[in-house]
């Protein structure tokens, strides 16, 4: 009786085999990709409006909106070398609205009596931080309670195009601004910068602070955004100035290296608004400039609003709409166009979009999605 061979592939059939997969997987991969990237900006998306919905949620409560940082006292920061950081909470609005974006359990663990010598005695008890707008107290750093709870991570404030805490980095940066031109915050260095909890998004502060006697401050003042250093805005208000729906409340931004990995990263503990003075920065752009204790290098994003997303930035406006603001030269900060470049549309456009009261009539719709 005969025996029946096995069948089997040959090794050139499970070469040929092999090479279809292949094949498949290299024209599947792009469009899988596309779509991963279209599901992350639908997410990184919602947690831009859910970030304006929890501030809505503290102004029906506290009658304003957070501030966008408790630092200097009063607001019209004194020169940078009359800072000390010891002096004001440090503390921002992802602190504030902890209980409003299913966080209340951090919240509460805060510690915040305490007082600074040589200052009006605010409350007893030891080192904390008041979350009164025009209280004066110790930055979180010096209860270690609340440093601790400065380390929590959560989703919400992540962008997943980018994962900001994967990194490992060299700084976390708290900030706060200054002058036109000049920003200042407080740099972590390791390893507490790969310790405490990091952010994507950053409030949005306008065109800058304004400073009595800075060449920039009529500028400064009539494109105040909402959320500034100890702003105190309504929600009442904003809508009878230019209205919720055009003005800019939260961006996104990398918090570091355009490109690889980030050196420097953002710490949603701290007070992290950003100006619209040095535009948009493009992802694809690693131009050198310096950041506080760092020393130059390729930091560039660490100052200005950016992203991951092939389009543009989105930003989340004052009524919890979400907009992308597509990246174009006249509206980034690169190495042709310098730092807020006054004489192009396109970074006025941007302005009065991040301006609460100043009337601007500009067609958005060349800048925005």
């Amino acid at each position: 009786m005969a025996r029946r061979g096995r069948s089997a592939f040959t090794l050139i059939e499970l070469l040929v085999v092999i090479a279809i997969i292949a094949i498949l997987m290299a024209l599947l991969l792009p469009a899988v990709q596309k779509v991963r990237e279209a599901a992350n900006k639908m997410l990184c998306g919602s947690n831009l409006r859910q970030l304006v919905i929890a501030c809505h949620n503290y102004a029906n409560d506290y009658n304003r909106l957070p501030a966008g940082i408790w630092g200097p006292h009063p607001p019209d920061n004194p020169p940078a070398n009359q800072i000390n950081f010891q002096d004001f909470q440090s503390v921002g609005t992802f602190a504030a609205i902890l209980p409003y974006i299913e966080a209340k359990p951090v919240y509460d663990r805060f510690i915040t009596t305490g007082t600074i010598p040589g200052y009006p005695v605010i409350a007893a008890g030891q080192p904390g931080f008041d979350w009164g707008i025009d209280s004066v107290s110790f930055g979180y750093w010096n209860q270690n309670a609340n440093f601790n709870l400065a380390a929590a991570r959560f989703k919400l404030f992540i962008c997943p195009s980018d994962n900001a805490n994967d990194d490992v980095v060299t700084y976390g940066f708290d900030s706060f601004a200054c002058a036109p031109g000049t920003m200042f915050g407080y740099v972590w260095g390791v390893p507490a910068a790969n310790w405490l909890g990091r952010t994507n998004y950053a409030g949005v502060r306008g065109f800058f602070d304004a400073i009595q006697g800075d060449g920039n401050y009529y500028l400064a003042t009539r494109y105040q955004g909402i959320l500034g250093n100890r702003s105190t805005w309504t929600l009442n208000q904003l809508a009878a100035l230019d209205g919720t729906s055009n003005t800019l409340m939260f961006g996104e931004g990398l918090g570091g290296n355009a490109i690889g990995q980030a050196q420097c990263r953002w710490l949603w503990i701290g007070g992290i608004t950003l100006p619209t003075y040095w535009g948009l920065w493009y992802p694809s752009i690693n131009t050198t400039s310096s950041t506080p204790g760092m020393g130059p290098g390729p930091f560039g994003a660490w100052f200005a609003f950016s992203s991951r997303h092939a389009a543009g930035v989105q930003f989340s406006m004052g009524d919890a709409a979400v907009r992308t603001v597509r990246f174009q030269p006249a509206t980034a900060c690169n190495s042709v166009f310098g730092w807020g470049n006054l004489a192009l549309n396109p970074w006025w456009t941007l302005t009065e979009m991040a301006g609460l009261a100043d009337g601007g009539l500009r067609d958005i719709s060349v800048l925005v999605d």
